[in-house]
C-alpha cells in the first residue's frame, strides 16, 4: 500500500516536472509511511480478520462450508465497520484512495484465506485404499 501511494505521489511530481522530489517521496513514503502506518493497519486489519474468520468458521461448523461468496460478504461487512473508523483517522485529501485500497485489501485477503482454508481443511478425497 505504501509503495502504491508513494508511487502515486512520485508520479504526480513527475507530471508537474518536479524531478527533485521524486526520490525523496519514494524512499520517504515507503520507509516513513511503513513505520507510521503499520500499527494502524494491523489494528484495523486484526479486527476484520478475526471477524471474517469467526463468521466463516461458524458457517463451516454449521455445515454451510467455506465459500468465497460468504467470505466476500463478511469482508464487505467488516470493511464498512472499519471504514467508519478510517474516516475519523485519515485526512480528507487522501480518504478516497485509502478507502478503495482498504476495500481491495479486505477482499483480496479474504479470497486468499478462503483458498488457503479450502486447501488445508478440505476433507481428503477418497482414493485407493492400501491394505
Amino acid at each position: 500500500m505504501n509503495i502504491l501511494l508513494s508511487g502515486l505521489a512520485a508520479a504526480t511530481e513527475i507530471a508537474r516536472g518536479n524531478m527533485g522530489d521524486v526520490l525523496r517521496l519514494l524512499v520517504g513514503g515507503v520507509v516513513v509511511g511503513t513505520i507510521v502506518s503499520l500499527p494502524l493497519a494491523y489494528s484495523f486489519g486484526l479486527v476484520s480478520a478475526v471477524g471474517v474468520g469467526l463468521a466463516v468458521a461458524i458457517a463451516d461448523r454449521r455445515g454451510i462450508g467455506i465459500s468465497c461468496r460468504h467470505t466476500l460478504v463478511w469482508a464487505g461487512v467488516f470493511w464498512l465497520v472499519t471504514a467508519g473508523l478510517v474516516v475519523i483517522v485519515v485526512p480528507a485529501e487522501g480518504l478516497l484512495v485509502w478507502l478503495v485500497a482498504f476495500l481491495v485489501a479486505h477482499l483480496l485477503a479474504s479470497c486468499l484465506c478462503t483458498l488457503l482454508a479450502r486447501r488445508l481443511f478440505a476433507p481428503a478425497p477418497d482414493g485407493p485404499r492400501h491394505h
